[in-house]
């Protein structure tokens, strides 16, 4: 069951079993496994098998293959400051004296930015099985 990785992400209409992002990216549900040896970690922990080959690894490499590793930038300013600029709906949609009182709200854009490109990168990099590529 997939909802093990995903940790209870909203599950599919066609597969309950599965988080939607599973089903799109892998369409089937993953075999998991207590004890095993991760190739890339090193260390004997609860993995799965890949969806592509037989290749074993522990869930959090899997994740950080098929996931990337995301940190996600605190806000630079109150909880109150950050609901006033979600309400806005986006940093394009921020009438500019918001911004203009609180300049490092594109600071902090930029660098989400930043990481969301490089997450997006990391994903299309090691998508794949690190033993064999498949």
């Amino acid at each position: 069951m997939n909802l093990e990785l995903c940790e209870g992400e909203s599950t599919c209409p066609r597969n309950p079993n599965l988080c939607i992002n599973c089903d799109m990216m892998f369409g089937k549900s993953l075999i998991f496994k207590d004890d095993v040896e991760c190739p890339i970690c090193l260390e004997s922990k609860r993995g799965l098998t890949q969806p592509k080959c037989e290749h074993e690894i522990c869930v959090e490499c899997f994740k950080n293959c098929y996931y990337g590793i995301y940190n996600e930038t605190d806000f630079p300013y109150s909880d109150e400051i950050e609901k006033q600029y979600d309400e806005y709906g986006g940093f394009d949609l921020t009438p500019k004296s918001f911004l203009e009182m609180y300049p490092l709200i594109e600071k902090y854009e930029n660098e989400c930015n930043r990481q969301y490109n490089a997450q997006e990168l990391i994903q299309k990099i090691n998508s794949r099985c690190p033993l064999c590529r498949a």
